[in-house]
């Protein structure tokens, strides 16, 4: 299942892409409820707005899921539940947040010189595995952000009990 987030629910869309579930974000191509509409219908995905006006009127054309929640955690949950998701191994199944592309793991010495030079050099001596999105070429790693992603997946997954 692919998703189409709307210009409001960015947060929402790297989220669920952090959570292995394709998301495009409208804001990488149009704000206009028109295109968005029309690239859902282009992609197959099911578009997710906050916005009433927008989800009445994508309703004629394509899936849409009006998320009803201001609550990042609960967005996400509520996501989840509506089309009943099982919140995947993360970061094995992890989307790039940032390009939706997909990530591969690699070690330490398979990064490029230039790769390696974006990494600070205090990761590269602490961290042996790494994941490249095949798409735009970022590189991740399990940094200090790693806890609070790993809290929120926990909090998420007590709202859909």
């Amino acid at each position: 299942m692919k998703f189409l987030a709307d210009i409001m629910l960015k947060k929402l869309c790297r989220w669920l892409r952090l959570l292995g579930i394709s998301c495009i974000y409208a804001g990488d191509f149009s704000e206009d409820d028109d295109e968005i509409i029309k690239e859902a219908m282009r992609k197959n995905a099911v578009l997710l707005t906050m916005d009433k006006k927008m989800y009445k009127k994508a309703t004629d054309y394509v899936k849409a899921f009006l998320v009803t929640n201001d609550d990042l955690d609960g967005q996400i949950a509520e996501v989840l539940k509506r089309f009943k998701i099982k919140i995947s191994e993360v970061p094995a199944k992890t989307i790039c947040p940032l390009c939706n592309g997909k990530l591969e793991e690699v070690k330490k010495d398979e990064l490029t010189k230039k790769e390696k030079e974006k990494i600070f050099p205090h990761i590269l001596e602490t961290h042996e595995i790494f994941w490249r999105c095949k798409k735009c070429g970022q590189i991740y790693w399990k940094g200090t952000h790693w806890k609070n992603m790993e809290k929120r997946i926990e909090k998420i997954k007590k709202l859909l009990n």
